[in-house]
């Protein structure tokens, strides 16, 4: 298959892959999530997982229209930092430091119609840096895939205490999980990060074997790709630096600030609760859950 079309036709060949042709189904439907993480490098103040989540046909809904908007701007790929870097001060980067104001929101608005139309649902988890490095050690590996002694109080199993990256993964594993029919696997897509990717196939391979029943026999599998490829990866990357960035103006503005395009980009989502941030307010439920457990 020629490479300019290899990421129009992703969303298939993920099915046919899962499904192949000729082969008995098992499963009544298959929904497919894609994710992106911001905040993982040295210097941030908080670690964001966040994509969308939808069936086959949600998914063909969408990259149908995005790859054709990528084609009338002659864009090869979207990058939210990239388009949004002139927030911090600096210009848009290259592709779109050329763009006028009115070049981009005529993209944005397509995007969003795109996002919303194809009725994918947004999934996302953050976790302010300080608010991490607050708790234990101990619940800090429990937190992240480590077993924990409840008896001793620590980890029986090693997570990965320093990565905040997957406690927010395994949110939005669960609550992916958490929404489809019984009978329906669900997929995991994930922007390629060779130093993230090892230890994040453990982790949903633990989900799968221990995780509650209803999320266990919803999972399917997990891969990685890049975003050139697998298109959807551009829409989690918006969501992923949106949502960061909204972070970083709480810390700054107060928590009642408002994100216009994050909101945006939130038009289909299903209930607050897929979009937990993990402060010390929200580490506390879910140390309290654990400690009553």
């Amino acid at each position: 298959m020629p490479e300019s079309l290899r990421g129009e036709y992703f969303v298939s060949r993920l099915a046919n892959l899962v499904h192949p042709r000729g082969e008995r189904k098992k499963v009544f439907g298959m929904i497919q999530v894609y994710l992106d993480e911001s905040g993982i490098h040295g210097d941030a103040h908080a670690c964001v997982v966040a994509g969308y989540t939808g069936s086959v046909a949600s998914w063909k809904k969408f990259e149908r229209p995005w790859r054709r908007l990528l084609k009338r701007f002659k864009l090869s790929e979207f990058h939210a930092q990239r388009f949004w870097g002139h927030q911090d001060g600096a210009k848009r980067s290259s592709p779109f430091n050329t763009w006028t104001d009115h070049q981009a929101d005529e993209f944005l608005n397509e995007v969003f119609r795109i996002i919303e139309n194809s009725r994918i649902a947004p999934v996302a988890a953050a976790v302010p840096l300080e608010d991490w490095k607050m708790i234990s050690e101990q619940y800090r590996h429990f937190l992240t895939g480590g077993d924990f002694d409840a008896v001793k109080k620590a980890a029986a199993t090693p997570g990965a205490p320093t990565k905040s990256y997957y406690l927010a993964l395994a949110a939005c594993i669960t609550n992916a999980a958490r929404h489809a029919r019984a009978g329906t696997k669900v997929h995991f897509v994930l922007d390629l990060n060779q130093q993230l990717a090892p230890y994040a196939t453990i982790l949903f391979q633990k989900f799968r074997e221990r995780g509650s029943l209803r999320v266990r026999t919803r999972l399917g599998g997990m891969s990685f790709e890049n975003s050139q490829v697998a298109l959807p990866l551009q829409a989690a990357d918006l969501l992923a630096f949106q949502f960061f960035k909204h972070i970083e103006a709480r810390k700054r503005l107060g928590a009642t600030v408002r994100n216009p395009i994050l909101e945006r980009a939130l038009c289909n989502l299903k209930s607050p609760h897929d979009i937990p941030l993990y402060n010390a307010a929200g580490l506390d439920l879910v140390l309290k859950d654990l400690k009553d457990s």
